[in-house]
């Protein structure tokens, strides 16, 4: 996927979890209505505290290196999911936890 290709290529359901087997997971929505900076999205009430997502996530994003980015209502990113192999994004929040973040029904693709 490329930032040419959003929000289009990216919406969909989005498995968020830890890096570690046995990690809690949950599934986010990327969608395609625009929002404050980016797109909107969809977040069930347990991703905030299953994987420590911030309950400020307002919205996504495509940086021009493909990375995804979770923003805040100001535009901040909260969390930079970088690609790696096989579809995977990686972000290494502060204080936290690598997640890791892969599209559903797609096999990661």
């Amino acid at each position: 996927m490329t930032p040419a290709d959003a929000p289009g290529a990216y919406v969909g359901a989005w498995s968020l979890a830890g890096v570690n087997e046995g990690d809690a997971a949950c599934t986010l929505t990327l969608r395609k209505g625009a929002a404050i900076g980016g797109w909107r999205l969809a977040i069930p009430r347990r991703c905030f505290t299953a994987v420590g997502l911030s309950r400020d996530v307002a919205a996504w994003t495509v940086y021009p290196d493909g990375a995804i980015g979770l923003i805040d209502p100001l535009r901040h990113a909260l969390l930079r999911f970088e690609p790696k192999a096989q579809g995977a994004y990686v972000a290494d929040p502060a204080g936290g936890s690598p997640l890791v973040m892969e599209k559903r029904g797609s096999g990661g693709q």
